[in-house]
């Protein structure tokens, strides 16, 4: 290869890097943004408690753009981390798909997505009874709404949900 495709290669590699660092869509681990998601999940913790269930394994996949399903960004994807995380310090017991993969698919640089509508399928193989999901919107530039909602998944009855705006 001759030095100036050499020198283009490396070019177009950095400018892919610096644009990379330059996303909007970075929370910081020490971010307001983890406060509020664990506040999230305390609240839905209160919520389960109050209607006495206290054990509960609950299925976790990253939060979706509420505009555009498909769409799975860094913050959905912490979000639901963070909500996770956070319910597993409240006791409940939270699935981790990334290590399993038959009815859900891992899209690089998307997160993890439910294939399957057959939740009685879904809830057999993963043992679990519920699923936390959730929506995110991002409106009018830096304002976001988040709804996070844990679902049982033999019936698609919500038991706790919360939601957030202004993010």
């Amino acid at each position: 290869m001759n030095k100036l495709k050499k020198i283009c290669l490396i070019l177009i590699f950095l400018f892919l890097c610096s644009c990379s660092s330059r996303s909007n869509d970075y929370i910081s681990p020490e971010s307001e943004t983890m406060k509020i998601c664990y506040e999230i999940a305390d609240r839905m913790a209160e919520q389960l408690r109050a209607k006495k269930i206290t054990s509960l394994k609950i299925i976790k996949v990253a939060f979706v753009n509420i505009d555009n399903i498909n769409r799975v960004s860094p913050n959905g994807r912490a979000y639901s981390e963070f909500i996770a995380s956070r319910l597993c310090q409240q006791g409940f017991q939270v699935v981790e798909l990334k290590l399993r993969t038959n009815n859900v698919e891992i899209v690089p640089f998307k997160g993890e997505m439910m294939l399957t509508y057959d939740q009685y399928n879904l809830a057999k193989e993963h043992n679990a009874a519920a699923a936390l999901l959730g929506y995110y919107q991002n409106r009018r530039g830096e304002d976001i709404s988040v709804f996070a909602r844990i679902i049982n998944i033999n019936d698609n009855v919500i038991l706790a949900s919360q939601d957030v705006s202004s993010l």
